[in-house]
């Protein structure tokens, strides 16, 4: 039995929770960035395979109490890294050092001894040193520290996040990370019986996600992991964990799933992702003004992400853009909800609409909100 951790995007951490709950996972505990859980081999590999609104699955090694340089070294060093690491494997190592512990320790330098401990465990027992790689690493090494000094040093068992489905190669200068958008769509509560609509599509991610949601597509699926070159890598149980996952699709349920954007480029960038993750023809995809448009259906739910201006440079009036958004869904979307994510808090008060919920996330450094507009006939705007 393992103590696992899978990190999240900060605000999903009870969504991923429920998640592990439902794949399975013992005492899945919501903590900072992610949800601690217990598991063996095959919930591990379960995890990485399913996990919508996780980035990584943390395998515990080494635990002990932080003390000084030369304690950390020691209960480094003295861990059979020689069973997992030979010199013919890389490795690389992270850290986290809680700010509130950071006068005490300086994760680039614990990196620094953390590697030197590494290696010369290995070359003790090989006589030859292990290589590290920065990129594509054989067994990713993740070390935390916690305020209190407690030092957790996990084999990051995904690699590359898990929000790194496959179907996006080329990425757009707004996307939102997968995982991210995959726990707004849950958060939305889409029943997947409604019409779905994002007016404003992007490169296409949240009508993709709530795709494969519908469908049980595990994001996984076309992906390859870092435990697949472990030493202890269990092909078979690999194999029917994938074949048991893939005969759970449902490929019989009709969706309503529409994305359009005023971008051609745009629409043929989501047409491509939509192929490589093969829901394209589930999707309604078209190129459309959504300011010019009308509904499809008369109830739905509405999930966008429209620009922020912050992180990129544009001419447009932002807070005018969130004003007619606004306009539109008081005039056009009765009977539908909307669900919009932004990260411009201030813009996003000329909506003129009053939210049933705003919900914290954050869109990696930025402080965002869900916000959730109940578009009913006479729609009260915002006091």
């Amino acid at each position: 039995m393992f103590n696992l951790f899978l990190t999240c995007p900060r605000g999903l951490e009870d969504i991923c929770r429920q998640e592990l709950t439902k794949l399975g996972a013992i005492n899945p505990t919501v903590k900072s960035g992610g949800v601690s859980f217990n598991g063996n081999l095959e919930t591990v590999y379960r995890t990485n395979l399913f996990s919508r609104t996780g980035m990584h699955v943390l395998i515990e090694i080494i635990y002990f109490q932080y003390k000084n340089e030369t304690h950390y070294y020691k209960e480094i060093l003295k861990f059979d890294w020689g069973h997992y690491i030979s010199p013919n494997t890389t490795f690389s190592i992270n850290c986290h050092v809680h700010p509130k512990y950071q006068n005490k320790a300086n994760a680039q330098y614990l990196i620094l001894k953390a590697k030197d401990a590494i290696v010369d465990n290995v070359r003790t027992h090989s006589g030859q040193r292990p290589s590290i790689n920065k990129i594509s690493p054989d067994y990713p090494i993740t070390i935390a520290i916690d305020t209190m000094g407690e030092v957790r040093i996990y084999f990051n068992s995904s690699g590359a996040p898990l929000n790194r489905r496959g179907y996006r190669h080329k990425i757009h200068k707004a996307s939102l990370n997968e995982s991210l958008a995959a726990g707004i769509i849950i958060l939305s509560e889409w029943d997947k019986k409604q019409t779905f609509l994002d007016p404003m599509c992007g490169s296409g991610t949240f009508a993709i996600e709530a795709t494969m949601l519908a469908r049980k597509i595990p994001p996984g699926l076309n992906r390859k992991f870092s435990f697949m070159k472990w030493v202890d890598f269990n092909k078979e149980l690999w194999v029917n964990t994938v074949e048991n996952a893939k005969q759970s699709i449902d490929r019989i349920s009709k969706l309503e799933i529409y994305a359009s954007d005023i971008s051609n480029a745009n629409i043929r960038l989501s047409n491509q992702n939509a192929i490589r993750a093969s829901v394209n023809k589930d999707i309604k995809f078209s190129v459309k003004d959504y300011f010019k448009s009308h509904p499809v259906t008369k109830s739905g739910k509405i999930v966008m992400n429209p620009p922020y201006g912050i992180r990129i440079e544009s001419d447009v009036d932002i807070e005018l853009l969130y004003k007619n958004i606004g306009d539109m869904l008081k005039q056009k979307y009765v009977g539908w909800d909307a669900h919009i994510f932004t990260a411009n808090l201030t813009a996003s008060k000329r909506f003129g609409l009053r939210p049933s919920s705003r919900i914290p996330l954050k869109n990696g450094t930025l402080d965002s909100r869900l916000l959730k507009f109940e578009l009913y006939s006479g729609s009260k705007d915002a006091g």
